[in-house]
């Protein structure tokens, strides 16, 4: 019964705020974790949150490259699985891999419990959670698990972040995607941190959209954004949600 009203609550929230929001607030409530991580990258997106915004803020500090250092990352043949580091690596082999020892200083987080798989346009999917210890039983793995098709169905039907729907607006990929998030109300620091780059270069990517769209400030390219979205049809609603 709890399983089923987590999941309902997932569908709320990703119809509210969208699907990665929905999942890394979602993956600590069902599995008990401290920190829920949701990326989505190649294809025509790239995005990445975290549920604790401070802890998320610590690790601008490293490269977003250093994350597919991840040991269950780099096993292609364990996509779409559940995985724990546990599963691949021995706490003291996990310590002395970089990814570790910098994550460890900025969230101190020792064990996650995750799946990487590509959704239909290609895009590579990493869904986890993480906890201080190696606590994960078989039955989070089984509902991380059961999870998985609810997790996927969200991700297809969320409108990637790049937002094609934008493509007429002249504007490049990153500029779409910055714009997309811009619109919603986020902050500089926020896009920062979603798609993974500096505060500044947002601000660089924002000043290039202002020339292109002939707009002053956020507000008219927001104004922008909008008129071009309202052309567009409703979506239909993901299949898993029944």
């Amino acid at each position: 019964m709890r399983f089923n009203q987590v999941v309902a609550k997932m569908y709320v929230v990703a119809f509210k705020e969208g699907a990665l929001q929905a999942i890394t607030q979602t993956l600590p409530e069902l599995l008990g974790g401290e920190v829920g991580i949701a990326g989505v990258s190649g294809g025509p997106r790239t995005s990445f949150l975290m549920s604790e915004t401070e802890v998320a803020q610590s690790l601008l500090r490293f490269p977003m490259e250093l994350f597919f250092t991840h040991p269950r990352v780099r096993r292609k043949d364990l996509q779409g699985n559940v995985v724990k580091i546990s599963d691949l690596l021995s706490r003291h082999d996990w310590h002395r891999q970089e990814l570790y020892q910098v994550s460890r200083e900025a969230h101190g987080l020792e064990e996650d419990l995750g799946s990487d798989f590509r959704l239909g346009d290609g895009s590579l999917v990493n869904a986890c959670v993480l906890r201080k210890r190696r606590t994960f039983q078989e039955r989070d793995r089984d509902l991380f698990t059961l999870l998985l098709p609810h997790i996927k169905a969200l991700l297809e039907w969320d409108c990637p972040r790049c937002a094609p729907s934008l493509e007429g607006l002249g504007l490049t990929r990153r500029e779409q995607e910055v714009l997309s998030w811009i619109s919603e109300g986020k902050t500089n620091s926020e896009v920062g941190q979603i798609l993974g780059i500096a505060t500044g270069t947002v601000k660089i990517h924002l000043e290039r959209i202002y020339r292109k769209l002939g707009v002053e400030n956020r507000h008219g390219a927001t104004l922008k954004a909008l008129e071009q979205l309202q052309a567009l049809p409703q979506r239909p609603l993901p299949t898993q949600c029944a």
